[in-house]
């Protein structure tokens, strides 16, 4: 069985000895911008990134009977391939919830800390699917004020997301269907609202960047319109700009390979013993970040220890901004961290009311 593979899935090869009589696969790993149809004639399964365009034209003539995209979402695979009754495709819906919720508390923490927010703030949540629902849990379970609002869920309203001063974007995109969210947020949203704080970890064209320079929104982003050439004065003027990085974290890097390596071998019926590989992190002072907690209603030092946004950001801005690094290369030179679902749990840290609260029901 002949397997093509992107050369940055990470954790592939790890995972790949799960699977017993691996040696008797063939795999040939590509670089995501060289792969072409050629390649692809005598493939029986594709293991694919975000990165990767999936159309009719690289699948002509091909054998392909699988397609594992380790990445959560839909926009880099042409709609009519799932049509396709010789080919089964799964991608990892969800692998990244985690990452991308450690990144927005962490730009809520940094919040926090400047003072921008308080306690008693209510945060608007733009969609509910797998992020926005374990934000909002996670919310809840810290005691913030939360409101959802998610038209296909028939949940919320958007004048609800309008009261709030703070708002994070977990909205899929989209310019049609019956609630296109393509900017969503734009000069006559702002207009209307009460907002003055955005987070955006969900795509760039969802809000108008254009409109958040003219009314002086606090704007944190991982996401920009016309990403590879993002507008250097959009991310100069960001409290917080990372290059796409939000869903990237050890834990999520792990679930998204393990889940498509296990929906591999459910198609082909091959044996493994496939599970989560990875480690631990062992946090220091665990006493320390509970009493931060106590003492400011919020976790600031827990999540400012997992992820330092404003040194991302700062690397970021240097790179892109004055040494002129490209986008694509930033982003591929990031390096992973662990998200909250990572942290090594023991009866010290369970006993201490950060922990008790932060993972109550998740």
């Amino acid at each position: 069985m002949r397997l093509l593979v992107d050369n940055k899935i990470p954790f592939f090869k790890e995972y790949l000895h799960k699977i017993k009589n691996y040696k008797e696969l063939s795999i040939e790993y590509f670089t995501d911008s060289e792969l072409t149809n050629n390649d692809c004639i005598d493939a029986d399964a594709l293991f694919i990134r975000s990165t990767t365009k999936i159309d009719t034209e690289l699948l002509s003539n091909s054998s392909i009977k699988f397609i594992g995209s380790a990445t959560s979402g839909y926009d880099h695979i042409e709609p009519s391939i799932f049509d396709c009754s010789k080919c089964e495709i799964f991608v990892a819906s969800g692998c990244n919830a985690s990452a991308v919720v450690n990144w927005v508390l962490s730009c809520i923490s940094l919040l926090f800390f400047k003072k921008l927010i308080s306690s008693s703030e209510t945060i608007g949540i733009v969609g509910y699917g797998n992020v926005g629902k374990l934000l909002s849990n996670i919310l809840n379970n810290l005691q913030i004020k939360n409101v959802i609002y998610d038209p296909y869920m028939s949940i919320g309203n958007i004048r609800d997301i309008m009261n709030c001063n703070v708002i994070t974007v977990h909205a899929s995109y989209s310019k049609r269907g019956e609630f296109p969210s393509h900017d969503l947020i734009n000069s006559n949203f702002l207009k209307r609202a009460h907002t003055k704080i955005i987070i955006n970890s969900a795509r760039g064209e969802i809000v108008n960047e254009n409109d958040i320079l003219e009314n002086r929104i606090t704007y944190l982003s991982d996401v920009y319109k016309n990403e590879q050439s993002p507008n250097p004065r959009l991310i100069s003027s960001c409290l917080i700009a990372t290059p796409h990085i939000a869903g990237y974290s050890i834990e999520a890097k792990h679930k998204g390979t393990l889940m498509i390596l296990k929906e591999f071998c459910s198609v082909f019926d091959l044996e493994n013993t496939l599970r989560n590989l990875s480690n631990k992190l062992e946090i220091q002072n665990p006493q320390s970040m509970d009493n931060d907690f106590l003492t400011n209603q919020y976790p600031i030092e827990f999540f400012n220890n997992l992820i330092d946004l404003e040194k991302i950001s700062f690397e970021f801005k240097e790179s892109f901004l004055k040494k002129g690094i490209s986008f694509s290369n930033v982003r591929n030179n990031y390096e992973l961290k662990n998200d909250f679902t990572g942290i090594k749990r023991s009866t010290k840290t369970d006993n201490l009311r950060l922990f008790i609260n932060l993972y109550k029901n998740i």
